[in-house]
């Protein structure tokens, strides 16, 4: 990737309680070009069966101080608007520990609807097929 890559780097991840071992499903690197190069700033990434369900789960992370700056925004907006662009994919939805605001925020600002949750400790977002801000 020739990027540079911070000391704090990985980002904290949010697990998966449903996969074995709380194992990530991460597939895409995110990178910010700078004049001094580019910096390796979040992973981003979709699982699931749309063959089967329709449905792909999107979920990312971002180091700290990449944080509140437009990136995750910009990242999740894309890889939505590219999952759904995808033949067989009629959903994507993402869940979101219940404290965190910032990510419930940007969700809602992409109009992801709040829909329900199998788990109590999270809050689940889902957008449909022809639904993309702007």
């Amino acid at each position: 990737m020739k990027a540079q890559i911070p000391d704090e780097w990985p980002p904290e991840l949010v697990s998966d309680e449903r996969a074995p071992d709380g194992e990530g499903w991460w597939n895409w690197y995110v990178l910010k070009r700078e004049n001094a190069g580019t910096v390796l700033i979040g992973l981003i990434g979709l699982r699931g069966s749309p063959e089967v369900s329709g449905e792909l789960q999107l979920g990312c992370a971002f180091l700290p101080s990449f944080q509140n700056m437009g990136y995750g925004t910009e990242a999740v907006d894309s890889m939505a608007h590219w999952a759904l662009s995808q033949a067989g994919v009629t959903t994507v939805f993402a869940e979101t520990p219940l404290k965190n605001q910032n990510a419930q925020s940007i969700l809602r600002k992409l109009y992801f609807t709040q829909v329900g949750c199998d788990t109590p400790t999270l809050l689940r977002f889902a957008k449909q097929k022809n639904t993309r801000a702007g």
